[in-house]
């Protein structure tokens, strides 16, 4: 960023080229994404739960019109193609089986890295508040009191994800915070810019300041909706193909059809619950922040 600009500094031997603030960045994609109108809203608005269910209803009704279906099969025709047909079975099946891991590790992953962000986020604004203790009074008092509510705010951000109404107002509140720490710092750092105290806790804080923003590039990197349109049709027609075979030897393998309907519906619900990071069951928790704060605030009564 530039000078003037009050989330960092710029760093040696790079330009100086305005970028957006990771506040702005956030309100820009929350923006985009109400403009966009796509799918993908759909996946966000209806619980994780709900559309595993629906999916899973899905796959047992196509397994029922399967059936049905191959019912009316001559069985002579049948017989002559049967081990043509559950070779063509076998493959299907193992194809939505790759789908379903590929998919998963996709959302697994993503959700590794956000839980990562968190824990090193709470480690660069922990050395920036040990490195503020070079600093001289009452700027140090003031910096490490800035710090204690920045941890606050943030912790509140990424709780707030999951409620647009209170989302702006905690991203707000972080970034006034960002500004009043470069207040403090920045001109400092521009009166002395060869003091290597001040140097170290202007380089922690444009850490916080990447880190900040590569946690909202995290959170806002999702499984491509295509990707879950593609599992969803998939899981269909292999319900489909699955009930026909079935079908064919007029036997519903009720049990068998049963308990592939679940582990899909499951599956998925996996996928969609890890890719929602501030909704359902499986949520990129904070206890690294907390703990931040918890220290801090342990220093600051000392």
């Amino acid at each position: 960023m530039s000078p003037s600009t009050p989330g960092r500094l710029p760093r040696r031997g790079r330009g100086t080229e305005a970028l957006p603030p990771c506040g702005a960045f956030l309100r820009f994609a929350i923006a985009e994404r109400q403009k966009a109108g796509t799918m993908m809203d759909v996946f966000y608005i209806i619980p994780a739960w709900l559309m595993a269910l629906i999916l899973g209803l899905l796959v047992v009704a196509t397994v029922e019109g399967g059936y049905r279906l191959g019912c009316r099969t001559s069985p002579r025709a049948s017989e002559s193609s049967r081990g043509v047909f559950a070779a063509l079975v076998a493959a299907v099946l193992g194809l939505l089986g790759l789908l379903l891991a590929f998919s998963f590790a996709m959302a697994a992953a993503r959700y590794d890295l956000r839980t990562a962000l968190v824990l090193r986020e709470a480690n660069a604004i922990g050395t920036a508040y040990l490195r503020t203790s070079v600093v001289e009074e009452p700027a140090r008092e003031q910096i490490q009191g800035v710090l204690r509510a920045y941890v606050d705010a943030r912790i509140a951000e990424a709780e707030a994800r999951s409620d647009q109404t209170r989302l702006p107002r905690t991203t707000t509140e972080v970034e006034r915070l960002q500004r009043e720490l470069w207040a403090l710092v920045g001109p400092a750092v521009h009166r002395a810019p060869h003091a290597v105290s001040l140097v170290w806790v202007a380089q922690a804080l444009n850490e916080v300041s990447d880190l900040r923003a590569e946690r909202a590039a995290a959170q806002a990197n999702h499984v491509p909706e295509t990707v879950i349109w593609l599992l969803g049709v998939a899981a269909v027609l292999t319900g489909l193909l699955s009930g026909y075979a079935c079908g064919t030897t007029a036997h519903r393998q009720v049990l068998a059809t049963s308990v592939f309907a679940v582990v899909v519906a499951l599956v998925v619900w996996a996928i969609l619950d890890l890719d929602r990071p501030q909704r359902g069951l499986i949520r990129v928790q904070q206890q690294a922040m907390r703990g931040l704060r918890e220290r801090m605030q342990y220093e600051g009564a000392r």
